[in-house]
């Protein structure tokens, strides 16, 4: 398997990066109605039509050749195929959420359960309104397919995004629990930009999608891929941001995989590694060694098509360690210590019923069919984990749905007076769970913020 990967890999690296025909945007439609996360023609590499180690489906193999994975490598080294050891819990660095609470962040303990509170103003109230890099949108583009973080150490809520023909500005921002403000932490770079990093060193704008993670013993914020500003071409750069230096640093090393659109990354404190799906591929980085693996493929059965697609959010059930996928019609579980994709032991109801049988075609032993529709067919749902209350939460711009692991029913939340915003996509990271304060934090669009309480207390 590690040579065939090594001889696919190498081959697609003579591939050109091509234009963007796979965003959900205005401007560009996917070809011919095809999936939107497939965004590089076939390379004309053959596929491997053996099985896929330690999958959930038991099926043979199929023989039939599927499409191709939507993912471009342009670098000269091959990916590492083999998964790195779990090393066991890694240093986490200083305490999360250390320091005594303001009066502010004490009242979002205090709010009642079940309940929402909108605060402050949008980030658009601290954007430079006169720069080249607004593009269509002016700075609300920034939130275009594309997602956030919360940083722990400083209590902010750091928002990146923006690429393609919705904003071409690369500066970060910050929401600060602390006072309930916005602060632009960087200075926006000039163009062109159609390139990745730019002419002053820093990196492209760029559709974030789901692709932005906290790591928490490097206390940084970790990005990879996208669609970049203007002509929404992919990037496979790697970049961390320290917010306590206000400072990005490229950590891109020979062997990164191609960039992909629709892309999710999520860190796992225990074993330090960062998850990924992007496309057809599933893979492990560990940003200390900064080795890439890739210990899943899902461009052949029995895991394609049943995993192939989605514009999906991720989320890490601390308790199981199970990675959930899910968004855009894919519904995915993974069991992190397992090393197996668990999604069909997570069979649920509620929440209307959800099935891939349209997607699979005649490869029936790859059926789905679960509840939670109204989250699973949402385009980016806001979703996380509720470390407290032992459950996911989700917000998909109408209501709000909570999965409780322990029965597997998705109930429907009726708090009342919350924000509604119309199909409720591209939210990604941009809803985000706060352990120390027991509360979720939502930035809908460029003019809100929002809190929303699942349970009461600390």
């Amino acid at each position: 398997m590690r040579a065939v990967l090594a001889s696919l890999l190498l081959t697609a690296a003579c591939v050109p990066s091509p234009p963007a025909i796979g965003l959900r945007d205005s401007s560009i439609e996917p070809p011919d109605g095809g999936d939107a996360s497939a965004v590089v023609p076939d390379s004309g590499v053959a596929r491997d039509s053996g099985s896929a180690p330690d999958s959930d489906a038991t099926a043979p193999a199929d023989a039939t050749t599927p499409p191709d994975s939507g993912m471009l490598v342009d670098a000269a080294e091959p990916i590492d195929a083999s998964s790195p050891a779990d090393s066991g819990p890694r240093d986490s660095g200083p305490p999360h959420d250390a320091g005594p609470l303001t009066a502010l962040e004490q009242s979002l303990v205090d709010l009642p359960a079940d309940s929402w509170l909108r605060v402050g103003t949008g980030f658009e109230s601290v954007c430079d309104d006169n720069g080249e890099w607004h593009a269509v949108s002016g700075c609300g583009g920034l939130t275009a397919f594309s997602g956030g973080l919360y940083d722990p150490e400083h209590r902010w809520m750091l928002l990146w995004g923006g690429g393609h023909n919705d904003y071409a500005g690369n500066e970060v921002y910050a929401f600060k629990l602390g006072d309930f403000s916005w602060e632009r932490l960087t200075t926006p770079s000039l163009g062109p930009y159609n390139r990745d990093p730019l002419a002053d060193g820093q990196p492209v704008s760029r559709h974030t999608y789901d692709g932005l993670t906290w790591i928490g013993d490097q206390h940084v914020m970790w990005a990879w891929g996208g669609a970049r500003a203007n002509d929404g071409n992919g990037t496979n750069e790697i970049w961390v941001f320290d917010p306590a230096q206000r400072q990005w640093t490229n950590t891109t090393e020979p062997g990164t995989p191609g960039s992909a659109y629709e892309s999710s990354a999520l860190w796992d404190p225990v074993s330090g590694l960062i998850y990924l799906k992007a496309g057809e591929h599933f893979f492990s980085y560990d940003p200390r060694t900064r080795v890439w693996a890739e210990p899943h493929n899902f461009g052949f059965p029995p895991l394609w098509p049943r995993y192939a697609g989605g514009h999906q959010r991720a989320t890490l059930d601390t308790r199981r360690r199970l990675i959930w996928f899910v968004g855009g019609d894919l519904y995915m579980i993974y069991d992190i210590a397992a090393d197996r994709f668990v999604t069909d032991e997570w069979v649920t109801t509620g929440g209307g019923m959800f099935s891939n049988a349209a997607a699979i075609g005649g490869h029936t032993e790859q059926l789905i069919e679960t509840g939670g529709a109204a989250v699973i067919q949402a385009a980016d749902p806001g979703l996380d984990y509720d470390a407290r209350a032992d459950q996911l939460v989700s917000w998909t711009g109408q209501a709000l749905w909570v999965l409780d692991p322990a029965t597997k029913i998705w109930s429907q939340k009726p708090a009342a007076g919350g924000p509604v915003q119309a199909g409720g996509a591209s939210i990604y990271g941009r809803f985000r769970y706060i352990e120390a304060l027991n509360v979720f934090i939502l930035v809908p669009n460029p003019n809100e913020v929002w809190f929303y309480k699942n349970t009461a207390g600390p």
